[in-house]
């Protein structure tokens, strides 16, 4: 997912919370985030598939789910199929919508969400491939309903009537990072998460793990998790080579990092940890070459997270 397309799944969130100056439309109509990269599986043609919802939200007032695409100038006619065939029971079991939600109310809309700029280009393949989801339009000023009609009555007069946002206040903390951004932009939450580890003295596992670096954790869905792990499983490794090694291990191929001891109880040992840290980061940020001593790790070093993928997706 393009930073772009984050910067939108962050706004939408932002809607579903009555917080600062971002406007809460959603939130007034019941609805919180609730899935991010939620696969939802679909019929297309006889065909079973799985598309990857880029945010779900859910509401127990209306009974109604909204599932956003959030896209540029192109349109996977596939995908977009997908999305037509999509069912409320798909989203009901996949979606990780909240469980107030009466089941036997439930329904959904999709709607694609792209930049103001892109709105013809994107609706000109779907009159071509005969799509009629709606699509929504944002930019840095407004929110607003571009083109169809979204079902559920209440959300279609919220994007009809367009939402005001003011740039300087846009939310960038809900979803900071995606399995597939740049580790530059994820290893700052890692080595935060592991520094909290080596203060307490604590050893953790790779879910511990995600759990403290990944601030949107409990919306992700199975196959999203998977890529996050191992990505977070990588970066906690080269950091327990090079500039915390010092800190804590992996004996063998156990499923637990090993916090060394309680290296805060000595004197100026935060300070250096903050130093070291900081010095990780950089490195990862700027590209810059690790230990020249070290040995390449062999393609097992990191292990591996023994889970199926899901085929099909996208």
């Amino acid at each position: 997912m393009t930073s772009e397309a984050i910067r939108f799944v962050n706004a939408v969130v932002g809607f579903c919370k009555r917080t600062g100056d971002w406007p809460s439309p959603l939130a007034d109509l019941g609805y919180v985030a609730c899935g991010v990269e939620r696969g939802l599986r679909v019929l297309v043609d006889g065909n079973e598939q799985t598309v990857m919802a880029d945010l779900i939200c859910g509401s127990d007032h209306v009974h109604h789910a909204l599932c956003l695409e959030m896209k540029s100038a192109t349109m996977h006619e596939k995908q977009a199929r997908g999305y037509q065939a999509l069912t409320a029971r798909s989203v009901l079991q996949l979606g990780g919508l909240p469980p107030t939600i009466d089941p036997f109310r439930l329904t959904h809309d999709v709607a694609y969400l792209t930049h103001r700029v892109n709105v013809a280009a994107l609706g000109d393949q779907f009159e071509r491939a005969g799509i009629t989801l709606p699509i929504l339009a944002g930019d840095e000023d407004r929110f607003d309903l571009a083109r169809g009609t979204i079902g559920q009555p209440e959300v279609h007069d919220v994007f009809a009537g367009g939402i005001v946002v003011d740039a300087a206040a846009w939310p960038r903390h809900y979803v900071p990072f995606k399995s597939d951004s740049p580790d530059g932009d994820i290893v700052p939450f890692v080595v935060r998460a592991l520094s909290r580890f080596i203060i307490l003295g604590q050893s953790f596992t790779i879910e511990q793990l995600a759990e403290q670096s990944v601030p949107h954790w409990p919306m992700c869905g199975d196959g999203e998790r998977r890529a996050i792990r191992e990505k977070l499983s990588r970066l906690a490794n080269l950091a327990m080579r090079e500039e915390l090694k010092d800190y804590y291990e992996r004996p063998g191929k156990p499923q637990a990092w090993v916090v060394n001891g309680l290296p805060m109880a000595q004197p100026n040992q935060l300070g250096r940890l903050n130093r070291l840290a900081n010095s990780f980061i950089e490195r990862v940020q700027k590209k810059l070459p690790f230990q020249p001593d070290q040995l390449p790790l062999g393609p097992g070093f990191f292990g591996g997270i023994d889970d199926e993928e899901e085929a099909d997706e996208f």
